[in-house]
């Protein structure tokens, strides 16, 4: 009687022990797949350059700078910021995401604000401006099926009259849907798989395979200038 007490006690020790596997992610921490942040230093908690990527157009004629800066409301909180200046340029900071999951269920988290600093008016009210956060859905052939642009742009105050000639800002086509969300910072979760059938017709869902995700600033005039904070960037399943 003692001895089978006995192995009963070992039993349920045994199955109270959890796996080599299970005890890996208690111990690392690790979140269920469909939880996790696919979006590397998505908080920038490490330099900006773990896991994002810059790039100018021409880099003879422009200054891109990127860099981590405290938050004004939390200084142990980092956020990225990215300004750029230039003629006939842009800059770019981004990040490659392979999807595991595909596109449905994907969320997208991010926070953003978007500042523009037109530095000549010449002529009919000066060049656009133009900045940029988004995603861009590729295949799995690299090929661009569509991008969501959340902006804040400067336009030339002729920009909307019938006048032949006025510097224009890009507007929605089929292939870009753009979101303006204005002066100040601001919160966004945006469902993706939702926002792709919005935006793009003619586009299967299931060809998305990878997103770009990342911010752009487009400048005409030299000394015309624009800056994107970003923070708590994060791409999850629901």
């Amino acid at each position: 009687m003692i001895i089978k007490k006995i192995l009963c006690v070992c039993w349920l020790i045994l199955l109270c022990i959890p796996t080599g596997a299970s005890r890996a992610n208690e111990l690392n921490g690790n979140v269920p797949d469909k939880q996790r942040n696919l979006v590397v230093n998505g908080d920038f908690s490490e330099h900006w350059s773990i896991g994002w990527n810059k790039r100018l157009k021409d880099r003879t004629n422009g200054n891109l700078r990127v860099e981590r800066v405290p938050s004004s409301s939390d200084p142990n909180d980092d956020l990225l910021h990215i300004v750029f200046q230039g003629k006939n340029n842009y800059g770019i900071v981004e990040q490659e995401v392979e999807l595991p999951h595909g596109l449905k269920g994907l969320r997208l988290d991010f926070e953003l604000k978007i500042a523009t600093y037109p530095g000549q008016n010449f002529g009919l009210g000066g060049q656009p401006i133009e900045a940029f956060f988004g995603v861009q859905f590729e295949n799995n052939k690299d090929n661009n099926l569509g991008t969501i642009w959340y902006s804040n742009n400067y336009k030339s105050p002729f920009q909307d009259s019938i006048l032949i000639g006025t510097p224009k800002s890009r507007k929605p086509t089929d292939e870009r849907c753009v979101i303006k969300v204005g002066n100040g910072y601001h919160r966004r979760t945006t469902n993706l798989y939702e926002k792709f059938l919005d935006c793009f017709s003619g586009v299967k869902p299931d060809q998305v395979k990878r997103v770009s995700i990342g911010a752009i600033i487009i400048t005409i005039q030299q000394r015309d200038r624009a800056e994107i904070f970003i923070d708590n960037v994060k791409l999850y399943y629901d």
